[in-house]
């Protein structure tokens, strides 16, 4: 069989929220940067011309499996399941295609991959032709963290040809997004993040560390390899998750992932994403010879980094303070962190730094005063500020913002619901906007000019009376 069915009733037990994976970096969408990976438009015209060299039909929609996991995993026919074998690190690579024999850049067990030609001549070509530009882009950011990358994959006992997956899946662009809101260089969905440890809420995403979700990515190729006991399918799984690809082994009585590739059971993202793997590890590999220019790394930043777990609420700004390290160094290391001063999980919060700050900035503490501190001079373009008055709390200063109080908690590093008057809070700046009352105003032009009410001007800034004098900053409302 493909696998001990004990094995993996174990497997399916913990794994029972099993989520697929939308993998292509091409049909990313970023959030907040400039898309790098393909619109879906265009993958679509790819896959037609592909399909145009190669002679093949529209791929049959895959009829939806209602069995349970258990179900899936008996039924699958006894005849054409080998034994899962155990993965040896030191098999040699043993592709049949010549041009693929190429001196690899990496060290350690290679990626065991077979494909169709087809497929990966139509991906060579895309990427040194229409996609050069942008696939020398990638293959450049993605060398910040090559090194890194492999060391963790050969902890893993894993092939470091492994990097390639995430060069296309997100362009190692750490804050990429897919149309399925898979997030950071391994295109994680939430569900399977939280599964592999990352944790996920609006104060930190570990998805976009790449540290934190490489480690997380390596244990998931060694569970789809142990389950799948192929690359391929392996890889297939990856991109489309664990039972659809049981499900086409099921239904097309084979293990063979080329047969499964002529069946059409398999979708055609999928179908094209272990030749589009192959065909930028040969690209990489072969640069020189493609005139290929990817600018050099200076230094491996990355690798030269290590967590340090923080309990606690804590400010990115008062560890730097605390341990010397450049603040714009440690939001590199940390794009997982969503603003300066965040409240840690009771089991702490794992940061990156440099190695040789490791042991400064292990036991760190950080007093209620020194976060507030860090509240009041931090500045970020997603935030405005508001000033505490008596007879404020929580629910009524978050009314006024249109937002939330656990939101507020959550820009402030506040546990429970304590605030003081003079206090400076954090809330969204969508919310809120600052005007400088100039000389001859009064609160109903005001009000007129930013399609608000005096009342609502008034309650916002706690006045008293309805005089306002020059100079004087108000809090405007949003339009909402």
């Amino acid at each position: 069989m493909l696998f001990k069915i004990l094995s993996f009733a174990v497997l399916v037990s913990s794994c029972s929220s099993v989520q697929m994976i939308s993998g292509t970096s091409f049909l990313a969408n970023q959030k907040n940067i400039t898309a790098e990976p393909l619109a879906e438009k265009e993958i679509d015209e790819l896959i037609q011309e592909e399909e145009s060299l190669v002679k093949h039909s529209p791929r049959e929609e895959i009829e939806a499996d209602e069995s349970s996991p258990e179900e899936v995993a008996l039924e699958i026919p006894s005849t054409e399941m080998p034994e899962t074998k155990k993965f040896n690190p030191f098999r040699l690579f043993s592709n049949k295609k010549t041009e693929d024999l190429v001196v690899p850049l990496e060290k350690g067990p290679m990626l065991e991959i077979s494909y169709h030609d087809e497929h990966f001549q139509v991906w060579k070509k895309y990427f040194l032709e229409r996609g050069k530009e942008r696939f020398a882009r990638q293959l450049g950011r993605g060398e910040e963290y090559r090194e890194l990358i492999q060391k963790i994959f050969d902890e893993y006992g894993l092939p470091q040809e492994l990097f390639y997956v995430g060069l296309i899946e997100s362009g190692y662009s750490s804050h990429v997004r897919s149309h399925a809101s898979a997030v950071g260089p391994w295109q994680f969905i939430k569900g399977t993040a939280t599964r592999y440890g990352m944790k996920v809420t609006p104060q930190f995403d570990e998805r976009t560390n790449i540290h934190k979700s490489t480690e997380a990515a390596a244990k998931y190729f060694r569970d789809l390899y142990n389950i799948f006991g192929s690359w391929e399918l392996a890889l297939s799984a990856y991109n489309a998750g664990e039972y659809r690809i049981i499900n086409a082994i099921r239904r097309g009585n084979t293990r063979d992932y080329k047969e499964l590739v002529r069946l059409k059971l398999l979708p055609r993202e999928t179908i094209h994403y272990v030749p589009k793997v192959a065909a930028a590890r040969y690209l990489s590999q072969s640069r020189s010879k493609y005139q290929i220019a990817v600018q050099p790394v200076k230094d491996q930043f990355f690798i030269a980094a290590g967590p340090v777990t923080v309990n606690g609420s804590f400010s990115l700004s008062d560890i730097s303070q605390k341990t010397g390290v450049n603040l714009a160094d440690l939001k590199k290391l940390n794009p997982d962190l969503s603003r300066d001063v965040i409240t840690a999980p009771r089991t702490g919060f794992s940061i990156v730094v440099p190695n040789h700050k490791i042991a400064e900035a292990t036991g760190l503490s950080f007093s209620r005063r020194a976060v507030a501190q860090a509240v009041a001079t931090s500045e970020t373009p997603d935030t405005g500020t508001y000033i505490v008055r008596r007879g404020d709390n929580l629910s009524r200063i978050a009314g006024r913002h249109r937002t939330t109080i656990s939101e507020l908690r959550s820009l402030n590093g506040i546990r429970g619901s304590r605030i003081m008057v003079g206090q400076r809070l954090r809330v969204p700046a969508s919310a809120v906007r600052t005007y400088k009352v100039q000389r001859g105003d009064n609160l109903y032009q005001i009000a007129r000019k930013f399609k608000t009410t005096i009342n609502e001007i008034v309650t916002l800034n706690s006045l008293k009376r309805t005089s306002i004098f020059p100079n004087q900053e108000l809090q405007i409302p949003a339009e909402s």
